[in-house]
């Protein structure tokens, strides 16, 4: 509804009507106040019966401590006809929605979700949580992988086997470093004495397992990097003894802590046909047949496979064979 402008009534009082004091009451003070109120209503457009301001014509300026809008939301206009260039109001959702061409922070935003049809970062992305592309992804600089040092303790199993345990997480990075310690306190899970290895030791066996409460994510791939054999009491390398010992390090599928320490499968189930991944003392390979420092590796692809059991697919190795 169009604006209305206000004429503010004023009622003549003659002076006939024998009021002694009329003329210097009635005086052109009354005449002002109706301009001034005309002009602040008619100028401002305020319409009271709509609670409005600028009906018509908007004010030029408004300059406050605080705002508040309520219920209406708010727009930005510019230009003749006026062009909306932002606005803030409820969706059907009821839900509030803010829509701008170009939105500049200068210092940081928090959002529980974006959605986006293009994303160009400039300086750096840092992503706390997972991460999900369902089309190609391509990139013209160096990838950077993640790398993280463990140490796992070997421990003799009182037969012929120093056994120890990596556990990976959903957590773990993509490159593991291990470290293995051979455990020399007396007892009986002692692998090394100072002077040779216990009694009846013909090999060493690294597991991996899978998180009990955050197991990693099927389809996940781990670099496995034997850096060296070490006695957990003094950091000594033990490589020359074992080469020497001709004592074979493998690596084996652990139990997965996660589903009731089902077991895990090693690429086409290795432990049913008798095979065994790892450094082969017999083998004809100068890398896979002696242990060296960081001189062997492998990579696997953990995969739910089509009857729901959980397999470590070998995708490569590195001073590292298959062997009986």
């Amino acid at each position: 509804m169009p604006f209305s402008p206000v004429d503010v009534p004023i009622q003549e009082m003659l002076q006939s009507d024998f009021i002694v004091d009329l003329a210097q009451i009635h005086n052109t003070n009354v005449l002002l106040l109706k301009d001034k109120l005309e002009d602040v209503i008619n100028t401002l457009e305020i319409d009271v019966s709509t609670i409005s301001i600028g009906v018509d014509n908007p004010i030029n300026n408004i300059r406050t401590q605080n705002v508040i809008i309520q219920d209406g939301g708010w727009k930005l206009q510019t230009g003749v006809p006026n062009q909306i260039i932002a606005k803030l109001e409820k969706n059907g959702s009821n839900q509030s929605v803010l829509n701008v061409d170009i939105l500049n922070i200068d210092i940081s935003a928090d959002f529980e979700a974006i959605d986006v049809n293009s994303l160009v970062v400039n300086t750096s992305v840092a992503v706390a949580g997972d991460s999900s592309f369902t089309g190609s992804l391509s990139y013209t600089g160096q990838l950077v992988e993640s790398k993280e040092a463990i140490s796992s303790t070997l421990l003799f199993d009182g037969v012929d086997t120093a056994e120890a345990r990596v556990t990976l997480t959903n957590t773990s990075k993509t490159n593991i470093y291990v470290k293995l310690e051979a455990e020399t306190a007396v007892g009986a899970t002692q692998v090394w004495n100072g002077a040779s290895f216990a009694a009846g030791l013909t090999s060493f066996i690294l597991y991996l397992d899978f998180d009990a409460t955050n197991p990693p994510a099927p389809n996940t791939s781990f670099t496995i990097y034997i850096v060296d054999v070490i006695e957990n009491s003094g950091a000594t390398s033990l490589a020359t003894n074992i080469n020497t010992a001709t004592l074979p390090i493998t690596i084996a599928p652990g139990l997965n802590l996660n589903t009731g320490s089902s077991q895990i499968l090693l690429h086409n189930d290795f432990d049913s046909l008798s095979l065994k991944l790892g450094i082969n003392p017999a083998s004809t390979d100068p890398l896979s047949s002696a242990l060296s420092k960081y001189g062997s590796n492998a990579t696997f692809n953990y995969i739910i496979d089509e009857t729901s059991d959980d397999r470590l697919m070998i995708t490569s190795t590195v001073g590292m064979e298959v062997f009986s």
